[in-house]
C-alpha cells in the first residue's frame, strides 16, 4: 500500500511522503524494503519544502537500535552528500543532521566536514560550520583516526578544533601511548 503511495508522489504534500518515509524505514528489514525507503528519500529530497531535522528524525528512531539499519542510514547520506545530481543545497540540507546531531560518530562527522569544505568556498564553509558543528557526546578508539583528521582541518572554527585536539590527546593518554607507539611501530616497519 505504502509503495502505491510512492508511486503518486506528485498528490502527495511533503508532511505525508515524510510519514510515508518513515513508515518504511521502521519496516526495513531486507533489500527490498532498503530500495523503498532509499526511493522515499529521493523524492523527499526533490521538495523544496524538506528541512534537516526533518531528515535528522529518519535516523533517530534508530539511536539506540543494535541492528545495522542506523549506520545504513548514515552511511546512505554521507555517499548522498557526494551525488553530483543534487544540487549543492540539497547537499548541504543532508549534511546537516550529520553536523548537529549529538550521537553521530567522528566517523560520520569527518565526512560531513569534508563534504562541507568540498561544496562551499572557504569562508562559507566555516560560517556552515560554526552554525551547525555539535560534537559527539561519546567516542570511542576506532574513532581516533576522525579525530585526528578534525583537529587537522582548519575551516573548521578553532573553538571546536581545539575541542577535538584535547580529546584526542586525552585519547591517546587513556591508551597509555599504545596509539602512537603503534603508529610509530607501522611506520618503522615499511622503512626497512
Amino acid at each position: 500500500m505504502l509503495i502505491n503511495l510512492l508511486e503518486r508522489n506528485e498528490t502527495l504534500s511533503t508532511p505525508q511522503l515524510f510519514h510515508i518515509a518513515r513508515l518504511l524505514v521502521s519496516g526495513v528489514n531486507n533489500d527490498k524494503g532498503w530500495q523503498h525507503f532509499v526511493q522515499a528519500l529521493s523524492l523527499l529530497l526533490q521538495r523544496t519544502d524538506m528541512t534537516a531535522e526533518q531528515l535528522a528524525q529518519l535516523t533517530l528512531d534508530h539511536s539506540s537500535d543494535a541492528s545495522e539499519l542506523r549506520p545504513r542510514i548514515l552511511q546512505h547520506f554521507a555517499d548522498l552528500t557526494k551525488d553530483q545530481t543534487l544540487p549543492i543545497t540539497q547537499r548541504l540540507l543532508i549534511v546537516t543532521p550529520l553536523l548537529k546531531s549529538f550521537d553521530v560518530s567522528y566517523a560520520y562527522k569527518a565526512k560531513a566536514v569534508q563534504a562541507v569544505i568540498t561544496l562551499l568556498q572557504p569562508e562559507p564553509a566555516e560560517q556552515f560550520l560554526r552554525q551547525y558543528w555539535r560534537s559527539p557526546l561519546s567516542e570511542t578508539i576506532a574513532d581516533l583516526p576522525f579525530i585526528a583528521e578534525l583537529a587537522q582541518q582548519v575551516l573548521l572554527p578553532y573553538p571546536y578544533r581545539d575541542g577535538i585536539y584535547v580529546k584526542l590527546r586525552q585519547m591517546i593518554a587513556q591508551t597509555g601511548g599504545m596509539v602512537a607507539a603503534g603508529h610509530a611501530r607501522t611506520s618503522s616497519m615499511r622503512e626497512m
